[in-house]
């Protein structure tokens, strides 16, 4: 069985341009305010400035939503966002929030 997802997998995916933009989400669950802690960094194409004190991300409830699976969210490093985005949000403050919401 394959357990490996796609961004067309999940009804929202966190990109890059959210975090740059510090986007809010109507259905946000928490916020993120860690930096891009990616190693290894060879895909980085934008020069990304990292967040300044009081600046923060939201993260939405519908990255943890899988399509075509009932009855399933997903939470922590499993969420649907880019690769460089969980350089940022792979962090333990966002898990227990991400957690805390999935129930």
């Amino acid at each position: 069985m394959d357990l490996t997802y796609r961004a067309e997998d999940f009804t929202r995916t966190i990109t890059v341009a959210d975090y740059i933009a510090r986007r809010d989400f109507p259905d946000e669950i928490c916020r993120n305010s860690y930096w891009l802690d990616c190693h290894d960094n060879t895909e980085r194409s934008v020069e990304i400035k990292q967040y300044g004190p009081g600046d923060s991300h939201g993260i939405p409830w519908r990255c943890m939503i899988p399509v075509n699976v009932d009855n399933l969210l997903v939470a922590g490093r499993s969420i649907s966002m880019e690769r460089m985005v969980l350089a940022s949000v792979r962090v333990m403050p966002n898990c227990l929030g991400m957690g805390a919401a999935a129930g």
